[in-house]
């Protein structure tokens, strides 16, 4: 196969930019039949390659760089993750138990934010099998559609990636289920087996498994993936809570270089922690694993607390609150997870319904992707909170010219926060409530939001102005959260993994 020019016969390539996709493979079908190819990817670049006349099939892939590859030859990874949050935000899943049947029920909603994220800078479209595994599905009475939603989810995964020249990674997440016993490590080896089988079938060129809180869950993961996913290499990443340990007492670091020891491609954090406190551990874990230029292993360093814990912000907001103390913050340190303490000691619950109050600005995303490039980190991305603005940032700050830069903000028309680093300051769910209900004690009738709603905040006012939307059959419900709610019957660790999220082993 070779190039041979980007003209047939009198066709003229820059109507393309008019066509309707479906046009476009309709065209490649016809050009084929006379062994031309044509490859085109979503940026609309041409290229024409003449074809084997006795091929049994058209191939339709452009060849991409593996992860591997491009780790040996120097390069980063930017990865967007964070699904599962914007669908919930968006009202196509349900909080508590954070199950993706948006897959099923929307599959074009979930193609439609592959190619945001890549439109954003993303390197990678990860197929949106977080919670896709079948104790999740068993516990909504959907176990009958686990295959189809996880084949669903890597089909549409790898149309956009093919599409858009960028790698496709299936995905494993923690179980709920792991436990020492033989009979929970057997559960969880087949429900890793079945998920990495249909990755593998379906065209994955690496499969992540993430947010374990033991290192013995992520073990099976990884020995699941080196087991049966054909030589696709293995991206484990940990949840740290508090303090700096596994649920499994193995301290965050170590864990890490024993998976990478082990065979992981790519070992790291996500989740469970903001940039300010994960930063720190991911410095302790760079000096953990091996030094990607000599292959050699650097100091590690024994782990000391330099700054306060939650279990410190939560004992402080709660003398304050008990002395009067009515208005309360922290300065110098501070960080998401801080301000949640203080607001659950208050009475506002933040965690999961309304953490938009303390999200996350693009100020903050700049700064933690220059620390992160600062020591070494080369395979980025964010999950629960993400959003296409910020997967551009890491972009940009790991040397992409993504296709929205035509839209990044321009300081020169504005300064400071306004209008462009708002989202520390957003509203929550809990204030929108409290404002429909004050408006509608006063006799207002016609009510919106304007700069900064979404469809979560939109529920809210439709809900309490006595309306039954579609999406809320997609309402908060954290009785199903295996960690908050009333389901603990099912899940056997979920009490020792409140504990670390809160901040009470320490």
């Amino acid at each position: 196969m070779y190039v041979i020019g980007i003209k047939v016969g009198q066709i003229n390539f820059q109507d393309f930019n008019k066509k309707d996709p479906r046009d476009i493979i309709l065209f490649m079908i016809i050009v084929a039949k006379e062994n031309i190819c044509l490859y085109i990817d979503r940026t609309l670049c041409v290229c024409i390659c003449c074809l084997d006349t006795d091929s049994s099939a058209v191939e339709n892939t452009m060849p991409v760089k593996g992860l591997v590859e491009r780790f040996k030859d120097g390069e980063n990874v930017v990865i967007a993750e964070g699904y599962m949050w914007e669908f919930e935000r968006r009202g196509f899943l349900k909080a508590g138990g954070f199950i993706p049947e948006v897959v099923l029920e929307h599959p074009e909603r979930v193609r439609s934010m592959h190619e945001e994220f890549v439109y954003a800078g993303s390197d990678v479209v990860e197929a949106f099998q977080y919670y896709g595994h079948r104790e999740k599905l068993r516990t909504i009475g959907r176990e009958d559609d686990l295959e189809k939603l996880n084949r669903t989810a890597l089909k549409v995964a790898k149309e956009v990636a093919v599409a858009t020249g960028t790698l496709m990674a299936g995905g494993l997440s923690n179980t709920g289920l792991y436990s020492t016993d033989a009979k929970s490590i057997e559960a969880v080896k087949e429900m890793f087996k079945e998920q990495v089988v249909w990755c593998v079938e379906e065209g994955a060129d690496y499969i992540i498994g993430e947010t374990f809180n033991d290192l013995g869950e992520a073990m099976l993961a990884l020995e699941a993936i080196k087991t049966y996913g054909k030589g696709v290499p293995a991206v484990i990443t940990l949840a740290a809570y508090v303090p700096d340990r596994t649920t499994d007492e193995v301290p965050i670091p170590e864990a890490c270089r024993r998976l990478e020891e082990a065979g992981a491609a790519v070992v790291g954090l996500n989740c469970g922690r903001g940039p300010r406190t994960m930063l720190p551990l991911m410095k302790e874990i760079r000096k953990a694993c091996k030094d990607p230029e000599t292959g050699k292993y650097l100091n590690l360093l024994d782990l000391q607390c330099m700054m306060c814990n939650r279990s410190d912000i939560r004992k402080f907001a709660k003398e304050a609150k008990e002395i009067g103390i009515n208005y309360i913050g922290l300065c110098c340190g501070n960080a998401a997870n801080y301000m949640r303490e203080i607001a659950e000691v208050y009475g506002k619950n933040i965690y999961p319904n309304d953490l938009e109050c303390i999200s996350c600005n693009r100020e903050d995303i700049r700064k933690f992707a220059d620390e992160v490039k600062a020591i070494g980190v080369n395979y980025i991305g964010l999950c629960c909170g993400n959003s296409p603005a910020f997967t551009r940032e890491l972009a940009i700050k790991f040397g992409r010219n993504p296709a929205s830069m035509k839209y990044y903000p321009d300081h020169s028309q504005s300064t400071w926060i306004y209008p462009n680093d708002l989202e520390c300051i957003s509203c929550n769910r809990n204030d929108i409530r409290e404002f429909v209900q004050a408006a509608k004690t006063i006799g207002v009738n016609y009510i919106g939001l304007c700069c900064g709603n979404s469809p979560a905040f939109t529920r809210e006012i439709a809900h309490a102005y006595g309306r039954s939307p579609p999406s809320m059959r997609f309402y908060p419900d954290t009785s199903m959260s295996f960690v908050f709610g009333n389901k603990e019957q099912h899940y056997k660790q979920s009490s020792k993994l409140r504990d670390f999220m809160m901040g009470d082993n320490q």
